[in-house]
């Protein structure tokens, strides 16, 4: 079990941006199209593979390691 983006965080935009990311980390050599189309799966898988996850849908926590979502930032209570 994992957390996702949601979907309709993933845009033509986000995935075009998911492309180039992973393009620029060597793990993407398909075409920059922004579809998620099977380069880009497993360019995912490939990429958080790195990190234990053998997985082609995109986790939460690789969206916000490549920068394409925000970090959460905890509010300590005052």
């Amino acid at each position: 079990w994992f957390e996702t983006p949601c979907p309709d965080q993933i845009t033509l935009e986000f995935t075009t941006s998911l492309q180039r990311a992973l393009a620029a980390r060597g793990v993407h050599t398909g075409k920059i199209t922004g579809e998620m189309d099977r380069a880009t799966r497993e360019a995912v898988r490939r990429y958080q593979s790195e990190s234990g996850l053998d997985s082609e849908i995109l986790s939460l926590a690789a969206s916000r390691k490549l920068g394409l979502l925000p970090y959460e930032i905890e509010r300590v209570p005052k």
